[in-house]
Protein backbone atom coordinates (compact mmCIF):
# COMPACT_ATOMS: atom_id res chain seq x y z
CA UNK A 1 0.00 0.00 0.00
CA UNK A 2 1.40 3.62 -0.76
CA UNK A 3 0.11 6.24 1.66
CA UNK A 4 -0.23 8.75 -0.75
CA UNK A 5 -2.92 7.01 -2.49
CA UNK A 6 -5.27 8.45 0.18
CA UNK A 7 -4.42 11.97 -0.03
CA UNK A 8 -7.07 13.89 -2.14
CA UNK A 9 -4.43 15.75 -4.67
CA UNK A 10 -2.50 12.48 -5.30
CA UNK A 11 -6.17 10.66 -5.77
CA UNK A 12 -7.63 13.34 -8.57
CA UNK A 13 -4.61 11.39 -11.23
CA UNK A 14 -4.86 7.82 -9.87
CA UNK A 15 -8.58 7.55 -9.20
CA UNK A 16 -8.84 4.31 -6.24
CA UNK A 17 -5.82 2.68 -7.54
CA UNK A 18 -4.47 0.68 -4.41
CA UNK A 19 -7.54 0.65 -2.18
CA UNK A 20 -8.68 -2.64 -1.92
CA UNK A 21 -11.89 -2.95 -4.31
CA UNK A 22 -15.11 -2.88 -2.39
CA UNK A 23 -17.86 -5.82 -3.44
CA UNK A 24 -19.87 -4.82 -6.16
CA UNK A 25 -23.80 -5.23 -6.33
CA UNK A 26 -25.68 -4.90 -9.59
CA UNK A 27 -29.54 -4.79 -8.96
CA UNK A 28 -32.17 -5.66 -12.05
CA UNK A 29 -35.72 -4.64 -11.97
CA UNK A 30 -38.59 -6.61 -13.79
CA UNK A 31 -42.21 -7.49 -13.68
CA UNK A 32 -44.03 -10.48 -12.97
CA UNK A 33 -47.84 -11.88 -12.64
CA UNK A 34 -49.35 -13.40 -9.39
CA UNK A 35 -51.68 -15.81 -11.04
CA UNK A 36 -52.18 -18.08 -8.25
CA UNK A 37 -53.61 -17.99 -4.68
CA UNK A 38 -50.05 -20.40 -3.44
CA UNK A 39 -48.10 -17.39 -4.21
CA UNK A 40 -46.82 -18.69 -7.29
CA UNK A 41 -45.26 -15.87 -9.86
CA UNK A 42 -44.90 -15.90 -13.53
CA UNK A 43 -42.55 -14.20 -14.91
CA UNK A 44 -38.87 -14.54 -17.72
CA UNK A 45 -36.17 -16.78 -17.40
CA UNK A 46 -34.06 -13.87 -18.33
CA UNK A 47 -35.55 -11.69 -15.21
CA UNK A 48 -33.94 -14.06 -12.50
CA UNK A 49 -31.46 -15.89 -14.54
CA UNK A 50 -28.51 -14.12 -12.65
CA UNK A 51 -30.08 -13.43 -9.41
CA UNK A 52 -28.54 -14.05 -6.05
CA UNK A 53 -31.71 -12.70 -4.38
CA UNK A 54 -35.20 -11.79 -5.52
CA UNK A 55 -37.42 -9.29 -3.72
CA UNK A 56 -41.16 -8.98 -4.61
CA UNK A 57 -42.96 -5.91 -4.16
CA UNK A 58 -46.83 -6.22 -4.76
CA UNK A 59 -49.63 -3.93 -5.99
CA UNK A 60 -50.19 -2.72 -2.18
CA UNK A 61 -46.68 -2.34 -1.49
CA UNK A 62 -45.56 -4.95 0.76
CA UNK A 63 -42.26 -6.68 0.33
CA UNK A 64 -41.38 -10.00 -0.03
CA UNK A 65 -38.27 -12.23 -0.53
CA UNK A 66 -38.73 -15.11 -3.35
CA UNK A 67 -37.69 -18.42 -4.07
CA UNK A 68 -37.13 -19.89 -7.35
CA UNK A 69 -39.00 -22.79 -8.36
CA UNK A 70 -38.13 -23.52 -12.03
CA UNK A 71 -36.84 -21.83 -15.11
CA UNK A 72 -37.96 -22.74 -18.82
CA UNK A 73 -35.29 -20.97 -20.78
CA UNK A 74 -36.56 -22.47 -24.13
CA UNK A 75 -39.58 -19.84 -23.46
CA UNK A 76 -37.88 -17.91 -21.66
CA UNK A 77 -40.80 -18.45 -18.87
CA UNK A 78 -39.84 -18.66 -15.22
CA UNK A 79 -41.51 -19.34 -11.52
CA UNK A 80 -40.68 -17.49 -8.00
CA UNK A 81 -42.85 -18.16 -5.13
CA UNK A 82 -43.45 -15.75 -2.32
CA UNK A 83 -45.05 -16.70 1.17
CA UNK A 84 -48.12 -14.35 2.23
CA UNK A 85 -51.51 -14.45 2.75
CA UNK A 86 -54.16 -12.47 1.18
CA UNK A 87 -52.40 -11.77 -1.84
CA UNK A 88 -53.70 -10.18 -4.88
CA UNK A 89 -53.98 -12.67 -7.53
CA UNK A 90 -54.63 -12.19 -11.46
CA UNK A 91 -57.37 -14.44 -13.38
CA UNK A 92 -54.60 -16.28 -16.17
CA UNK A 93 -57.04 -16.18 -19.47
CA UNK A 94 -57.02 -18.31 -22.42
CA UNK A 95 -54.92 -16.79 -25.35
CA UNK A 96 -56.46 -18.82 -28.27
CA UNK A 97 -58.85 -16.23 -28.11
CA UNK A 98 -56.37 -13.02 -28.56
CA UNK A 99 -57.23 -11.42 -32.19
CA UNK A 100 -54.90 -9.11 -34.13
CA UNK A 101 -57.06 -5.24 -33.37
CA UNK A 102 -57.87 -6.89 -29.87
CA UNK A 103 -57.07 -3.49 -27.42
CA UNK A 104 -54.97 -4.94 -24.56
CA UNK A 105 -52.80 -3.37 -21.60
CA UNK A 106 -48.99 -4.13 -20.56
CA UNK A 107 -48.45 -4.00 -16.69
CA UNK A 108 -44.94 -3.43 -15.28
CA UNK A 109 -42.18 -1.07 -14.29
CA UNK A 110 -40.63 0.02 -17.04
CA UNK A 111 -37.39 1.94 -15.87
CA UNK A 112 -38.30 1.32 -12.41
CA UNK A 113 -41.61 3.51 -12.66
CA UNK A 114 -43.37 0.73 -10.46
CA UNK A 115 -47.15 -0.56 -11.62
CA UNK A 116 -47.37 1.39 -14.97
CA UNK A 117 -49.90 0.51 -17.27
CA UNK A 118 -50.09 1.04 -21.35
CA UNK A 119 -52.50 0.48 -23.84
CA UNK A 120 -52.55 -0.85 -26.93
CA UNK A 121 -53.24 -3.29 -29.76
CA UNK A 122 -52.37 -6.85 -30.76
CA UNK A 123 -50.58 -6.07 -34.03
CA UNK A 124 -49.90 -9.94 -34.75
CA UNK A 125 -50.13 -13.51 -33.40
CA UNK A 126 -47.90 -16.46 -34.01
CA UNK A 127 -44.49 -14.06 -34.21
CA UNK A 128 -41.44 -16.03 -34.36
CA UNK A 129 -39.01 -13.19 -36.06
CA UNK A 130 -35.66 -12.42 -34.10
CA UNK A 131 -34.51 -15.44 -33.01
CA UNK A 132 -35.95 -14.36 -29.50
CA UNK A 133 -36.66 -17.55 -28.04
CA UNK A 134 -35.98 -21.38 -28.79
CA UNK A 135 -39.81 -21.99 -28.78
CA UNK A 136 -41.36 -18.58 -30.29
CA UNK A 137 -44.97 -18.15 -30.91
CA UNK A 138 -45.81 -14.53 -29.65
CA UNK A 139 -47.70 -12.09 -29.80
CA UNK A 140 -46.93 -8.75 -31.32
CA UNK A 141 -48.14 -5.81 -29.73
CA UNK A 142 -47.98 -2.11 -29.60
CA UNK A 143 -48.36 -1.00 -26.34
CA UNK A 144 -45.34 0.51 -25.01
CA UNK A 145 -43.10 -1.48 -23.05
CA UNK A 146 -39.57 -1.04 -22.14
CA UNK A 147 -36.84 -2.48 -19.99
CA UNK A 148 -38.39 -3.26 -16.37
CA UNK A 149 -41.54 -4.45 -17.95
CA UNK A 150 -40.33 -8.17 -19.02
CA UNK A 151 -42.42 -10.79 -16.84
CA UNK A 152 -45.44 -8.18 -16.76
CA UNK A 153 -48.92 -9.13 -17.52
CA UNK A 154 -50.56 -8.28 -21.18
CA UNK A 155 -54.26 -8.21 -20.17
CA UNK A 156 -57.35 -8.23 -22.27
CA UNK A 157 -60.77 -7.50 -20.70
CA UNK A 158 -59.90 -7.98 -17.36
CA UNK A 159 -57.53 -11.06 -17.69
CA UNK A 160 -53.90 -11.78 -18.49
CA UNK A 161 -53.23 -13.44 -21.77
CA UNK A 162 -49.68 -13.18 -22.17
CA UNK A 163 -46.37 -12.76 -20.48
CA UNK A 164 -44.22 -9.30 -21.88
CA UNK A 165 -41.12 -10.45 -23.02
CA UNK A 166 -39.23 -8.29 -25.59
CA UNK A 167 -38.82 -5.31 -27.66
CA UNK A 168 -37.80 -4.44 -31.26
CA UNK A 169 -35.86 -1.04 -29.93
CA UNK A 170 -33.47 1.11 -32.11
CA UNK A 171 -30.80 -0.27 -30.57
CA UNK A 172 -29.54 -4.06 -30.42
CA UNK A 173 -32.78 -5.84 -32.40
CA UNK A 174 -34.72 -7.88 -30.35
CA UNK A 175 -34.56 -7.68 -26.63
CA UNK A 176 -32.00 -4.73 -27.23
CA UNK A 177 -31.27 -2.10 -24.58
CA UNK A 178 -32.73 0.91 -26.39
CA UNK A 179 -36.44 2.21 -25.93
CA UNK A 180 -39.51 0.98 -27.39
CA UNK A 181 -40.37 1.82 -30.99
CA UNK A 182 -43.65 0.50 -30.57
CA UNK A 183 -43.03 -3.30 -31.51
CA UNK A 184 -43.87 -5.37 -28.04
CA UNK A 185 -43.58 -9.58 -27.60
CA UNK A 186 -45.31 -11.53 -24.99
CA UNK A 187 -45.19 -14.86 -24.44
CA UNK A 188 -49.07 -16.08 -24.75
CA UNK A 189 -50.79 -17.28 -21.49
CA UNK A 190 -51.49 -20.93 -22.80
CA UNK A 191 -48.13 -21.65 -23.24
CA UNK A 192 -46.77 -19.92 -20.02
CA UNK A 193 -49.83 -21.67 -18.02
CA UNK A 194 -47.97 -25.24 -19.39
CA UNK A 195 -44.75 -24.34 -18.48
CA UNK A 196 -45.69 -23.11 -14.96
CA UNK A 197 -47.42 -26.14 -14.01
CA UNK A 198 -44.41 -28.60 -14.99
CA UNK A 199 -41.74 -26.51 -13.04
CA UNK A 200 -44.50 -26.51 -10.23
CA UNK A 201 -45.08 -30.12 -10.44
CA UNK A 202 -41.70 -31.48 -11.62
CA UNK A 203 -39.03 -28.64 -11.63
CA UNK A 204 -38.73 -29.20 -15.38
CA UNK A 205 -40.94 -29.05 -18.53
CA UNK A 206 -41.96 -32.41 -20.78
CA UNK A 207 -42.68 -30.98 -24.03
CA UNK A 208 -44.49 -33.17 -26.85
CA UNK A 209 -42.72 -33.26 -30.31
CA UNK A 210 -43.55 -33.62 -33.94
CA UNK A 211 -40.39 -36.46 -34.74
CA UNK A 212 -40.33 -35.28 -38.13
CA UNK A 213 -39.20 -31.85 -39.85
CA UNK A 214 -41.10 -28.89 -40.34
CA UNK A 215 -41.24 -26.00 -42.55
CA UNK A 216 -43.74 -22.75 -43.32
CA UNK A 217 -45.07 -22.77 -46.59
CA UNK A 218 -44.55 -20.17 -49.15
CA UNK A 219 -46.47 -19.74 -52.40
CA UNK A 220 -44.02 -22.17 -54.55
CA UNK A 221 -44.15 -24.86 -51.84
CA UNK A 222 -47.72 -24.64 -51.53
CA UNK A 223 -48.16 -25.22 -55.55
CA UNK A 224 -45.34 -27.58 -55.42
CA UNK A 225 -47.34 -29.81 -52.45
CA UNK A 226 -50.61 -29.21 -54.12
CA UNK A 227 -52.03 -26.96 -51.08
CA UNK A 228 -54.86 -24.04 -51.94
CA UNK A 229 -53.14 -21.78 -49.56
CA UNK A 230 -49.34 -21.33 -47.41
CA UNK A 231 -51.51 -22.36 -44.12
CA UNK A 232 -49.62 -24.84 -42.90
CA UNK A 233 -46.78 -26.66 -41.51
CA UNK A 234 -44.83 -29.18 -43.90
CA UNK A 235 -43.64 -32.55 -42.93
CA UNK A 236 -40.12 -33.51 -43.78
CA UNK A 237 -37.42 -35.73 -42.78
CA UNK A 238 -40.19 -38.05 -40.76
CA UNK A 239 -38.37 -40.32 -38.02
CA UNK A 240 -38.41 -43.64 -38.06
CA UNK A 241 -40.92 -44.74 -35.05
CA UNK A 242 -41.82 -41.30 -34.39
CA UNK A 243 -44.67 -39.75 -32.96
CA UNK A 244 -45.11 -38.38 -36.93
CA UNK A 245 -44.01 -42.23 -38.48
CA UNK A 246 -46.76 -44.01 -36.01
CA UNK A 247 -49.75 -41.36 -36.87
CA UNK A 248 -48.92 -42.33 -40.80
CA UNK A 249 -47.66 -38.60 -41.51
CA UNK A 250 -45.66 -38.76 -44.73
CA UNK A 251 -42.93 -36.36 -45.92
CA UNK A 252 -44.73 -34.23 -48.17
CA UNK A 253 -47.65 -34.17 -46.05
CA UNK A 254 -49.01 -30.53 -44.70
CA UNK A 255 -50.79 -30.25 -41.44
CA UNK A 256 -53.36 -27.72 -41.11
CA UNK A 257 -55.01 -28.47 -38.50
CA UNK A 258 -53.75 -29.68 -35.15
CA UNK A 259 -56.44 -30.68 -32.07
CA UNK A 260 -59.34 -28.80 -34.34
CA UNK A 261 -57.20 -25.79 -33.80
CA UNK A 262 -55.82 -24.00 -37.80
CA UNK A 263 -52.40 -24.19 -37.91
CA UNK A 264 -50.73 -20.87 -39.60
CA UNK A 265 -47.25 -22.00 -40.08
CA UNK A 266 -44.63 -24.39 -38.61
CA UNK A 267 -43.47 -22.34 -35.48
CA UNK A 268 -47.12 -22.34 -34.49
CA UNK A 269 -47.26 -26.19 -35.08
CA UNK A 270 -43.88 -26.66 -33.17
CA UNK A 271 -45.43 -24.45 -30.08
CA UNK A 272 -49.10 -26.40 -29.78
CA UNK A 273 -46.84 -29.73 -29.82
CA UNK A 274 -44.96 -28.44 -27.03
CA UNK A 275 -48.22 -27.17 -25.09
CA UNK A 276 -49.24 -30.89 -25.02
CA UNK A 277 -48.08 -33.46 -22.42
CA UNK A 278 -45.93 -36.33 -23.93
CA UNK A 279 -48.30 -39.84 -24.95
CA UNK A 280 -51.08 -37.69 -25.48
CA UNK A 281 -53.23 -38.72 -28.26
CA UNK A 282 -54.52 -35.67 -30.77
CA UNK A 283 -55.97 -35.51 -33.71
CA UNK A 284 -54.62 -33.47 -36.95
CA UNK A 285 -55.79 -32.72 -40.59
CA UNK A 286 -53.59 -32.66 -43.55
CA UNK A 287 -53.35 -32.33 -47.38
CA UNK A 288 -50.61 -31.90 -49.74
CA UNK A 289 -49.08 -34.59 -52.30
CA UNK A 290 -48.69 -37.54 -49.84
CA UNK A 291 -52.24 -37.09 -48.68
CA UNK A 292 -54.52 -35.88 -51.05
Amino acid sequence: MFPFFSDPFFRQFFGNQGQIPREQREHALGSGVLGSPDAYILTNNHVIRHATSIKVMLSDTRTFTAKVVGADPQTDVAVVKIEGKSLPTAPLGDSSSLRVGDIVMAFGNPFGLNFTVTRGAVGALNRSEGGIEDIQNFFQIDAPINPGNSGGALVNVGQVVGINTAILSGEGGPGGEGGSIGNGFAIPINMAKHVMGDLIKNGKVSRGYVGAGVRSLDEGLARAFHVPDISGALIEDVTPGGPAARAGLKDGDVIRKYNGQAVTDSEELIALVTETNPDTVVSSTSCGMASP
